[in-house]
């Protein structure tokens, strides 16, 4: 049993059928949550990606952006059934994780292109539950300690 932290790259991945890695994101998911892993995100992932799906555009293009009301409510609606099932773990920041995040993004914002503040409250949850990686497509993570779950690396390779 592993414990595995899903990141929004991961999560649009798992909801936008366009996007590259659909496939290989459900069945990575369905494969390793049946083995027994457990899941972990937080409240901000869940905020980033529902604005990602709602708001980017460079995440869901035309002709896909009439799908966007789709896709938001089907992201809302498999991280609802996912929470209520246990499948997934809600992390939740105090004071002291939102000063820690802010702390790192203040740290690295100038020299880590696209760092969030997301990214940070994810990476600093990641340190206190003790994931060594992150579920995601975005190498960024790995400047800030915590490289790409390497399972997820090699499961994209596979041919399905």
């Amino acid at each position: 049993m592993k414990r595995r932290f899903i990141d929004t790259w991961f999560w649009i991945s798992l909801i936008v059928e366009t996007e590259p890695f659909h496939k290989k994101a459900t069945e990575f998911l369905f494969r390793y949550g049946y083995e027994g892993d457990e899941f972990y995100t937080c409240g901000s992932i869940l905020a980033e990606t529902t604005s990602g799906i709602l708001f980017s555009k460079r995440l869901i293009k035309a002709p896909e952006r009439k799908l966007i009301p789709k896709y938001t409510f089907e992201f809302l609606e498999k991280f609802s059934t996912m929470v209520a099932s246990g499948q997934v773990r809600v992390l939740s920041a105090d004071q002291t994780l939102i000063g820690q995040s802010l702390g790192l993004l203040k740290q690295h914002f100038r020299t880590i292109p696209d760092l969030s503040y997301f990214d940070c409250e994810s990476v600093i949850h990641c340190k206190q539950i003790g994931i060594p990686e992150i579920l995601t497509g975005d190498g960024h993570f790995e400047y800030l300690g915590i490289p790409i779950d390497g399972d997820w690396e090699e499961f994209k390779k596979q041919e399905s």
